[in-house]
C-alpha cells in the first residue's frame, strides 16, 4: 500500500490551489465600484464570478477524509471509534482558532456595546446559516465552517450507528450499510433543492436557503461515497490513467457550463450549484481514484501547494477581515474594477502571510492538543490510514468562500 503519509498528500495541494482561488474570488467581489465588476460581459468575468463554487471541492474533501477511517474499519471488521472522542478531537482542532478570530473581528466591527449581539450569538452557536440577514456578518467565510460543524455532528451519529454490530455482519452487508449515510445526504440535498426552488420559490438572495447544511449535504455525501470506493477498490485497483484524464475533462466542462448558466435568479443559481457540485464530484473521484504517479497528482503534491493546504483554514478565516478592516479601512486598495489584478495580488500576499502567522500561533497548538487528547484516549488502531497519519493539510476543516453579501459598512 505504500507510506500512508504520502498516499493522499496531493489533497493538501488541491486545497492550497483552492485557497488561492477563493482569495482571488473575494478580490473580484471587492472590485465592483459603480456597480461594475472586473471583465464584465466576458468569459473570464463569468469564470471569476463562479470561483465561489470551490466550496463544493472543500466539502467533498472533508466528506472523503472524515469518512475514510470509518470505511477502513468496516473493511477490517473493526468497531468504529467513539463518537464522543471524535467530536472532542475535532472541536479541539477547529474551535480555538474560530472563536479567537470571531471575537477579535466582532469587536473590531462593533466598537461600541452592546453591538450586534444577535450576530455574535449566532456565530458562536453556528446558527448564522439559518439567518439570511446575518449569515455573512462578522466573518463572511465562517458560514461554511458552520455547515461543516453540522456535518461533524452527523458523522458522530453515523459512527454510533455503525458501532452497533456492523463489524459482526458479513462483508457485503457491511459495505451496503456504509453506503447508506452518504446516500441519505444526497437525497436530502436533492429534496431540499426541489423544495427551495419549486415549492417555496425562494429568491436568490434569501441566503438561508442556499447556504444551509441541507443544501450542501450532497457534496459531503459524494465525498463519502468516494471514500468508500477508494477503500474498497481504488487503493489496489486505481482507474486507468487515460480514463481518469478523460473524466477530468468532463468535469471541467460541467464546471465551466455551470459558471456560464449562472444568473441572478434562484433557478439559475441552483443550476450553477448542481452542475458545479457534479463537476467537482467527478473531478475529485478522477483525482483520488487515479494512480498516484500520474502527472496530475504529482503536480498537486508539490511542497508549496501542500504547505498552502496546511495553512488554508487560517487563510480562509482571516483574509476577508484583513481585506475589509486593514487594507480597505486604510485606503490601501481600490474598489475600481481596473484595480482587480493589484488587489488580488496584494490580498493573496497578505492573506497567506496572515494565515501562516495564525497557523503557527493559534492553529498548530490546537492540533497538538487534539493529538495529545487522542493519545490519552486511544483505543487500538488498525493499520489502515487514519487522519493522524495523513498530512496535516488534509484534515483541516473545509475552507470557505462567500457570495456577494448585503452591503454593511465597516465601523
Amino acid at each position: 500500500m505504500g507510506d500512508p503519509r504520502l498516499e493522499l498528500v496531493d489533497l493538501g495541494g488541491f486545497r492550497g490551489v483552492a485557497a488561492i482561488s477563493v482569495i482571488i474570488f473575494h478580490a473580484y467581489q471587492f472590485c465592483r465600484g459603480d456597480g461594475n465588476t472586473p471583465y464584465a460581459g466576458t468569459f473570464l468575468g463569468q469564470v471569476l464570478g463562479a470561483f465561489d463554487g470551490m466550496i463544493s471541492w472543500f466539502f467533498l474533501v472533508s466528506g472523503f477524509l472524515l469518512y475514510m477511517p470509518m470505511a477502513n474499519r468496516v473493511r477490517a471488521g473493526r468497531t468504529q471509534r467513539s463518537p464522543k472522542n471524535t467530536l472532542i478531537r475535532r472541536g479541539l482542532r477547529i474551535l480555538p482558532l474560530y472563536y479567537t478570530a470571531l471575537i477579535v473581528v466582532w469587536a473590531a466591527r462593533n466598537p461600541t456595546l452592546p453591538g450586534d449581539w444577535i450576530d455574535l450569538v449566532e456565530h458562536l452557536t453556528f446558527t448564522q446559516v439559518f439567518d439570511s440577514k446575518r449569515v455573512f456578518y462578522t466573518i463572511g467565510p465562517a458560514w461554511s465552517l458552520a455547515v461543516e460543524v453540522y456535518f461533524y455532528l452527523y458523522l458522530a451519529l453515523v459512527a454510533g450507528w455503525l458501532r452497533r454490530q456492523t463489524h459482526r455482519l458479513p462483508e457485503a452487508h457491511r459495505w451496503r450499510r456504509l453506503c447508506l449515510p452518504p446516500v441519505l445526504l444526497i437525497v436530502v440535498s436533492a429534496v431540499w433543492i426541489v423544495y427551495a426552488v419549486y415549492i417555496v420559490r425562494a429568491q436568490h438572495d434569501q441566503w438561508a436557503y442556499w447556504f444551509s447544511p441541507q443544501n450542501y449535504a450532497g457534496n459531503f455525501g459524494l465525498g463519502m461515497i468516494t471514500a468508500v470506493l477508494y477503500v474498497r477498490w481504488g487503493r489496489e485497483r486505481p482507474l486507468p490513467a487515460l480514463l481518469a484524464c478523460a473524466l477530468r475533462f468532463v468535469a471541467a466542462g460541467l464546471i465551466i457550463a455551470g459558471a456560464l448558466v449562472r444568473g441572478h435568479t434562484a433557478a439559475s443559481f441552483e443550476a450553477f450549484s448542481t452542475l458545479n457540485s457534479i463537476g467537482f464530484g467527478v473531478l475529485f473521484a478522477a483525482s483520488v481514484l487515479a494512480p498516484r504517479d500520474t502527472l496530475w497528482r504529482r503536480f498537486f503534491a508539490t511542497p508549496a501547494f501542500v504547505w498552502l493546504g496546511m495553512i488554508s483554514y487560517s487563510v480562509y478565516l482571516w483574509h476577508e477581515p484583513i481585506l475589509l478592516l486593514v487594507l480597505d479601512r486604510h485606503g490601501l486598495v481600490s474598489h475600481a474594477p481596473s484595480a482587480f489584478p493589484w488587489v488580488a495580488a496584494m490580498l493573496v500576499t497578505v492573506g497567506v502571510l496572515g494565515g501562516w502567522i495564525s497557523y503557527v500561533v493559534l492553529e498548530k497548538p490546537g492540533r497538538r492538543l487534539s493529538i495529545l487528547v487522542e493519545k490519552l484516549r486511544r483505543t487500538p488502531v488498525s493499520a489502515s490510514v487514519s487522519p493522524a497519519l495523513v498530512s496535516p493539510a488534509l484534515v483541516s476543516p473545509a475552507p470557505v468562500s462567500t457570495p456577494v453579501r448585503p452591503a454593511r459598512p465597516v465601523p
